[in-house]
């Protein structure tokens, strides 16, 4: 079978999305062929049968210019893909869906928000599936929905042979209100009270949260507790998961962000306070939303483990992503969906 991925971007350097790369890179191994069509290219190296196309806003194209191409693509190449696959952004399928249900390709829709959209709404009735990862995603409601796995690449967040930072928490995402790093360096003072603990934040920074919180955290920065690392590419983190005690993740009920499935890949256990991870997170490390003390009193019971303890925790939250969130089990499962056959 061969199949049409449509993705914001194909980058092995990108802060956010470069994960996408090794995405595709399992996924030429079911299929015959990809054709990607991408909001904006950068470095990659894919195999030949992946040939990738781009809408040109790495080049400053106007939206118009964008969705012109996009359909002309979608159009052209009409007789070089079987199925459709797009990657969070229901838009596209508003855009071309009558266009890919005239020509019968059927269209699968990978959507993880758990807030809806007009664009959703717009896209639902030329969707044959509705991927997603989190019973919470909005998506989870529909009749076509399909729960898959989040596509952790386990060959590369693996565990490290470094010595992780006593006392040391880890962050990853993007720095802004949502992530609510704010809660965090809340539960990092009080934590102070009582042992030497730092903070790594690593991700792209929202100008104005990470004012305020150099403001708000000033006395944190300048005794060294936090260090902002900046953005990272997707392939250095795995050597960063692994040279910390623990990560925390903070975002709201509901969100599964696989930023704290790769921790636990890299056997780093992880704090959330998002339910979504039940079953992957065990349950005395799911915290209340906003809420610092809590986050504080658990960070400090964790530190209380023996190193034993952190290790076959360690350890089960590996075993948990390699069994059911792996990216060759995406790839089966998307494979199994659409009716390809390894090529």
């Amino acid at each position: 079978m061969k199949l049409l991925i449509v993705t914001q971007v194909v980058d092995t350097n990108h802060p956010v999305l470069g994960f996408f790369h090794h995405w595709l890179e399992e996924f030429s191994k079911k299929f015959e062929h990809i054709h990607v069509i991408c909001l904006q290219e950068g470095s990659h190296a894919l195999p030949e049968h992946v040939a990738v196309h781009t809408l040109g806003k790495e080049d400053g194209t106007t939206r118009l210019t964008r969705v012109v191409r996009f359909l002309k693509l979608s159009w052209n190449l009409r007789h070089e893909y079987d199925a459709v696959f797009v990657h969070m952004n229901p838009e596209y399928i508003a855009v071309a869906g009558d266009l890919w249900q005239v020509t019968r390709k059927p269209i699968g829709l990978w959507y993880n928000h758990e807030v809806g959209s007009v664009w959703l709404r717009f896209a639902q009735p030329f969707i044959k599936f509705a991927f997603h990862t989190s019973p919470f995603a909005y998506p989870a409601r529909y009749k076509n929905a399909r729960l898959m796995p989040a596509g952790i690449d386990t060959a590369i967040f693996v565990p490290g042979s470094a010595v992780r930072t006593a006392d040391s928490i880890y962050f990853q995402g993007r720095i802004s209100p949502a992530k609510r790093v704010h809660v965090l360096l809340s539960a990092l003072r009080t934590l102070r009270k009582s042992r030497n603990a730092t903070v790594t934040l690593v991700g792209p920074e929202d100008p104005a949260y990470g004012a305020t919180l150099r403001t708000d955290f000033a006395d944190l920065i300048d005794a060294g507790a936090v260090t902002f690392l900046g953005s990272k590419r997707n392939e250095d983190t795995p050597s960063l998961y692994g040279a910390h005690a623990v990560s925390v993740n903070l975002t709201a009920n509901g969100n599964f962000d696989k930023t704290v499935l790769e921790s636990l890949s890299c056997e780093t256990p992880a704090i959330v306070s998002s339910r979504a991870f039940s079953g992957v997170v065990e349950d005395p490390w799911v915290v209340a939303e906003d809420d610092a003390g809590a986050l504080a009193d658990t960070l400090g019971r964790f530190f209380k483990l023996s190193e034993n303890e952190r290790r076959a925790l360690g350890a089960r939250g590996r075993q948990a992503v390699t069994a059911h969130h792996s990216l060759d089990r995406l790839a089966e499962e998307l494979a199994r969906a659409y009716g390809s056959r390894a090529h």
